[in-house]
């Protein structure tokens, strides 16, 4: 037994007790997604202007077929007990992070009764925004390698505050549930 156990948990905006290392699906509540993600940028922070994860996820929400809007809105919802940490960050930290937050997605699919498999409308969706955003957002020059052959969307990106963000959140969540 880890002696360490019970300094490995995070308490969330709802009060909860979230545990890393023993994950239960009541510990996931949409309402510490949709806060978490809200008030999470996108980038490291390192962004034009403030943009929160919970608005990516909406708008891959809306470019993604109906049957897969769900896990578009959902897809990144690991990152309200994980934070937002980026693709290249993320493949430098290894397995145990890519684990952990396969797991918190896992039981979040489990929760909202999506399959454990994202849709490859999702991994699509998700990518082409990536590219789109590092275009509206940052002043990137180029797209980071593994996308350069990615074509972004050809729309842009305004930016709304956190209340917004999980407003539309939340909003975006109760019309795909009901």
């Amino acid at each position: 037994m880890d002696k360490n156990k019970d300094i490995y948990w995070i308490n969330t905006y709802m009060g909860v007790e979230f545990s890393l290392t023993d994950l239960t699906e009541e510990q996931i509540l949409i309402e510490d997604v949709s806060h978490a993600l809200s008030n999470l940028c996108r980038f490291s922070g390192h962004s034009k202007s403030f943009y929160s994860v919970a608005q990516h996820s909406v708008i891959i929400s809306e470019i993604v077929p109906e049957k897969d809007a769900l896990w578009g809105l959902l897809h990144d919802s690991a990152e309200a007990y994980i934070s937002d940490i980026p693709r290249p960050l993320k493949y430098l930290m290894g397995e145990n992070v890519k684990k952990l937050e396969s797991d918190i997605l896992k039981l979040v699919c489990r929760k909202f009764g999506l399959s454990e498999e994202m849709p490859d409308s999702v991994k699509l969706a998700d990518d082409k925004m990536l590219v789109t955003e590092m275009w509206c957002l940052m002043n990137m020059k180029q797209s980071w390698l593994p996308l350069r052959q990615t074509t972004p969307y050809h729309f842009n990106i305004v930016p709304v505050y956190p209340e917004k963000a999980k407003e539309l959140f939340m909003m975006r969540f109760r019309e795909l549930v009901k």
